[in-house]
């Protein structure tokens, strides 16, 4: 079976991409031809630079400004992720013929219905319009994150839940909830592989030598590695930050990965002696590499503590005391990242029924 994936493939997030490779290795090993249409940019930031108002000439001016101030950080994540995208990823532009050609669409996973992260102008795509096939469509693991919803929204999605999919499925249960549609609460993509099947992409040198803390911050990001910086400091360790969006606050501080990609973000925390993360899929991988890790919670994060997507994950695993407000003691911090988490028991249970759902998804076509 040919099978169209639609998510957000082409983003410059580790996340996005390696929930991207786990989806797909999945169905590949279930026999079927897998692709990824490159009809969306979401996350891009290379072609988004290029593709400004003003003609091509002035995006270029645009672009190379961009790179001076940020010392040409987005010209090296766009070689890194590339590389993972073109080496690991099966994308390309679908003709009217393939697509016609494709026997399912699947949405999903990540917040392919969160608006803001669709940028706006990519959203159709992913509610089924905007493409010419007539394969049914269903969802895997559709997500908004933790954004609350409007009553509007909520028509509009519902509407779209009833008349445009065959089958769904939802990341977080306050979204299903939240719309009243059916379907099971399935895990993460990236969660229904272990961590042998990871050893495929992983980058296989070693970054670091001796003992290191790996810090990755996506959420309250100068919250949470400042407070990072002194918990390894108080755990006698190099403190590797890789912080998602670089910004001022640590241009000039050292020890920091700026040329962070899927493969090079599996090695930093497979070679990790701790973790510490403020985002979901950081929690996923440490959860999977059996780390002594720490989600760290700060001033935006708070504001979600019931219907959080990283609540939620680690509840799930039996882990939800690994998640830590940014004010706690650096004690009770290192106290936690004393000890290694173990989940594979709760993994297995977690991974059967989404692998239940994924064979019912396949039998809509």
């Amino acid at each position: 079976m040919k099978i169209g994936i639609l998510t957000f493939h082409r983003a410059y997030n580790c996340g996005a991409m390696l929930q991207a490779w786990a989806l797909q290795t999945v169905l590949e090993r279930k026999g079927h031809e897998v692709v990824f249409p490159d009809c969306n940019d979401v996350g891009e930031w290379f072609k988004l630079r290029l593709d400004g108002r003003g003609g091509k000439f002035l995006s270029l001016l645009r672009w190379i400004k961009w790179n001076l101030k940020f010392g040409g950080l987005p010209l090296i994540r766009r070689i890194s992720f590339g590389r993972f995208l073109n080496g690991c990823l099966k994308h390309r532009d679908l003709t009217d013929k393939e697509w016609s050609e494709l026997d399912l669409i699947v949405v999903g996973s990540d917040q392919v219905w969160n608006e803001k992260c669709a940028e706006k102008r990519n959203a159709s795509i992913f509610l089924g319009e905007g493409f010419n096939s007539s394969a049914p469509v269903v969802g895997y693991g559709i997500s908004v994150g933790d954004k609350a919803l409007d009553e509007r929204t909520k028509a509009r999605l519902f509407n779209v839940g009833k008349t445009r999919f065959a089958k769904l499925s939802w990341r977080e249960r306050s979204l299903k909830d939240s719309l009243g549609l059916p379907g099971p609460v399935v895990c993460d993509p990236t969660l229904l592989l272990t961590r042998e099947d990871y050893r495929a992409v992983e980058y296989k040198s070693r970054f670091v030598k001796g003992p290191y803390m790996f810090v990755y911050a996506v959420s309250d990001r100068k919250e949470v590695i400042a407070k990072a910086r002194k918990v390894a400091a108080a755990m006698n360790l190099k403190c590797i930050v890789a912080d998602g969006y670089r910004d001022d606050f640590l241009r000039t501080r050292e020890q920091n990965v700026w040329n962070l990609s899927p493969d090079r973000f599996l090695a930093y925390l497979r070679d990790a002696a701790v973790v510490l993360v403020s985002s979901f899929h950081g929690c996923v991988f440490s959860i999977l590499y059996g780390k002594p890790f720490v989600c760290l919670s700060g001033t935006t994060t708070k504001a979600n503590e019931a219907p959080g997507r990283q609540q939620g994950l680690l509840d799930s695993v039996g882990l939800l005391d690994r998640r830590m407000p940014v004010e706690s003691p650096i004690s009770a911090i290192t106290a936690k990242l004393r000890y290694p988490c173990d989940a594979d028991a709760e993994l297995n249970a977690l991974r059967k029924p989404s692998c239940e759902y994924i064979d019912e998804m396949l039998a809509v076509s």
